[in-house]
């Protein structure tokens, strides 16, 4: 006994992904088609053997058909992931250089921030020393001021001292 077997029907169904091999192994469509691969051409006539032959060829058809079309899916599939992988390689690089310019300002930032930091401290230590300074002369200034009213104090008493002797000298005449 020979019995014809196509071989295709397997190598797709074990190329599926396991739930539709599932749902198609079980189906009964699927044993009506092992039934008819698993023909006995020595006790069958001609004609059913034809008729078997076209059925193969049919299938086989079919099946070259289904191949073709998963092939034209995935290259279809690819060409969308490539052109998604394209434009995220593209975005990608337009984010790094967006990247790359915001740490170049902000390195440029902080190089200002950190002169004008260092020009704002030799500021406040300038006007510290013009402080000191001022207070200095300030301290100065009073004390000037301390010995002029000093020497006032001083002229006063002697002019008060002159004034009377005059008076003095007036009424002794």
């Amino acid at each position: 006994m020979q019995k014809i077997k196509c071989s295709l029907d397997h190598i797709w169904i074990n190329k599926m992904p396991s739930k539709k091999r599932k749902a198609e192994t079980d189906s009964p469509e699927t044993e009506q088609r092992f039934a008819a691969l698993d023909f006995d051409i020595e006790n069958s006539d001609p004609k059913t053997v034809k008729e078997h032959a076209f059925y193969l060829r049919r299938t086989l058809v079919a099946e070259k058909t289904k191949h073709t079309n998963l092939i034209a899916t995935h290259a279809r599939r690819n060409a969308v992931r490539n052109k998604d992988m394209d434009c995220s390689e593209k975005m990608n690089g337009i984010l790094q250089a967006d990247v790359a310019r915001l740490q170049g300002e902000r390195d440029e930032a902080r190089v200002a921030l950190t002169s004008g930091l260092a020009q704002v401290e030799k500021e406040n230590i300038k006007i510290k020393q013009d402080l000191k300074e001022a207070l200095t002369r300030l301290e100065q200034s009073k004390a000037d001021l301390s010995n002029q009213h000093a020497k006032c104090a001083r002229l006063k008493e002697a002019y008060e001292v002159c004034k009377e002797e005059r008076d003095n000298l007036k009424n002794r005449r």
